[in-house]
């Protein structure tokens, strides 16, 4: 077990000591809150700028896109209605084929 100082000198130094120490980490976490503050910052910026761009970009590229599409969708109606045609000559040419009387 320490022995209590008996010295004020001692109380003191040993004081001073204390508070150093304090002052030390007190310094630390006061540069850590600084350093994450900022990479806060920072990573709000790089969340919301890009959503910003495409807010603002966005509706110029749809345009582009809705006609790409539509295109699309127009020859692909376009194709559906040639194979129905074929299927329907299909169909014709089987129905001529029994009407053939076969030859023996």
């Amino acid at each position: 077990m320490e022995q209590p100082p008996s010295d004020i000198k001692e109380l003191l130094e040993r004081n001073i000591a204390l508070a150093e120490q304090i002052l030390y980490h007190t310094k630390k976490t006061h540069r850590h809150l600084m350093w994450d503050s900022a990479f806060s910052a920072i990573k709000w910026v790089i969340i919301l700028a890009p959503l910003l761009a495409a807010a603002w970009y966005f509706p110029k590229y749809t345009k582009d896109i809705v006609g790409f599409t539509t295109d699309i969708g127009k020859q692909f109606e376009f194709m559906q209605k040639q194979l129905g045609q074929i299927g329907d000559l299909q169909k014709q040419a089987e129905q001529m084929q029994k009407q053939v009387p076969k030859r023996k």
